[in-house]
């Protein structure tokens, strides 16, 4: 048997209520990884040691039961312990030159996110249940499969909110075979030429919405810093990307169909 890794991703509707229960722990989650680097910083600059996980995870411990911080215990544990392994993961691939030196991140920037390993479960066709929080509607417009190892609940920059799944489906460990095989050579004035000739054209989405999107993109330049019409601003212009995004896949998932029958 092998095991095939696949994500699903549903579009969630909180009410007001548990939007901001997942922004003050997105918040809580910022804060224990700018804690935490600040510790890792601190310690290898007093006795050149680094801090490892679980010396993190015994003073995170130690960080809810003080006054100032005690607002952490309002939070699930789950993603706050889920923000050490990022960064543990982060000065990883740092110090193995796959990425760049971990920094603190700014509430103004980084998008709200949370991961939960287990917890997290789809109840029904409308409905998931988040720990801590409780029942969540949602569009579950097409069931799990296999064994779900954890989710994220994360927001887009248009503002929605999205849940995505990472699950481990068991197939059989048997050799793939093509009936039809299909020789496809990709470039840029076709999209993709098949071994018979056959041409198709880039579809140009965003050409498509060029003057739409720099229409919203000056609205956005002339709106003052920090008022409301600049938050909406912002907002439009992600919308129109995010159109884009979902035209571009869209197609692709359709090419790609027309290609396999």
């Amino acid at each position: 048997m092998r095991i095939v890794i696949r994500c699903y991703k549903y579009r969630l509707q909180p009410t007001p209520a548990q939007v901001g229960t997942l922004v003050q722990w997105a918040g809580c989650r910022r804060f224990v990884w700018n804690w935490a680097l600040h510790c890792k910083q601190a310690q290898f600059q007093a006795t050149g040691q680094r801090l490892s996980y679980q010396q993190l995870g015994a003073m995170l411990v130690d960080l809810k039961r003080q006054p100032k911080t005690a607002f952490l215990r309002d939070c699930h544990s789950q993603p706050l312990q889920q923000s050490l392994m990022d960064l543990e993961t982060a000065f990883t691939n740092f110090f193995a030159k796959r990425a760049k030196y971990p920094r603190f991140k700014s509430r103004k920037i980084t998008p709200h996110s949370l991961r939960f390993p287990q917890g997290v479960v789809v109840v029904d066709e409308r409905t998931i249940s988040v720990p801590k929080i409780g029942q969540m509607r949602a569009i579950i417009h097409r069931p799990l499969q296999g064994r779900a190892k954890g989710a994220t609940i994360k927001q887009a920059a248009t503002g929605a909110w999205w849940v995505v799944f990472v699950c481990h489906i068991e197939r059989p460990d048997t050799p793939l075979t093509a009936d039809r095989p299909v020789g496809i050579d990709g470039g840029l004035e076709s999209f993709t030429t098949l071994h018979t000739g056959e041409k198709t054209a880039p579809p140009k989405f965003y050409r498509r919405s060029q003057k739409k999107l720099a229409h919203a993109q000056r609205k956005l330049a002339r709106a003052q810093k920090g008022s409301n019409n600049r938050a909406k601003a912002r907002k439009r212009v992600a919308r129109i990307h995010q159109k884009i995004s979902n035209q571009r896949t869209d197609w692709l998932h359709k090419h790609a169909l027309d290609i396999v029958q």
